[in-house]
């Protein structure tokens, strides 16, 4: 609806991931903000067929442990 953000889920926690121009945001319990400058890695690992809305994506800041959504 024009946010910028899709449903996402982390572990049991369900909010929006927001896709900012310097980061991406997870929004709602718990908060997190990555800055594209600390990631190591950012990749899609599942999706579906080409027209799908869904998707997994992995992102690994420089100095921690891989987070899926």
């Amino acid at each position: 609806k024009g946010t910028g953000a899709v449903q996402a889920t982390k572990g049991f926690n369900s909010g929006y991931l927001f896709f900012l121009k310097e980061g991406v945001a997870f929004g709602q319990s718990p908060a997190m903000y990555v800055h594209f400058d600390d990631l190591e890695d950012l990749r899609v690992l599942r999706a579906e067929n080409a027209g799908s809305s869904s998707f997994d994506l992995a992102m690994t800041p420089e100095d921690g442990a891989t987070i899926e959504f």
